[in-house]
């Protein structure tokens, strides 16, 4: 990706935050998602990549004391439906 920048990898990424469906069903709404991600700073992405890719907040759970909300999808690549359900099951129940 340094030598491409963003655009070389700008599709599987766009692929991999919105379903076929969606990009054909909302092309201009991708194709201005797929400009933004392209006109991210290189280094700003790559350094959220790497930060994204260590983080684990699991062990917090249990300390959520708020109602909470868990939301997963079927296509949701990043957070699929089994992570939401491990989410939900770490944060105590409240009356």
């Amino acid at each position: 990706m340094k030598e491409g920048g963003i655009a070389a990898v700008a599709d599987t990424v766009i692929a991999s935050w919105l379903s076929a469906d969606f990009r054909e069903r909302e092309p201009q709404i991708a194709a201005k998602m797929k400009a933004m991600l392209i006109a991210s700073p290189v280094q700003g992405y790559l350094a959220c990549c790497e930060a994204l890719s260590t983080l684990d907040q699991r062990e917090l759970l249990p300390r959520i004391k708020s109602p909470t909300l868990v939301i997963a999808g079927r296509h949701d690549t990043a957070t699929p439906i089994a992570a939401g359900e491990l989410i939900r099951s770490r944060i105590p129940a409240r009356a």
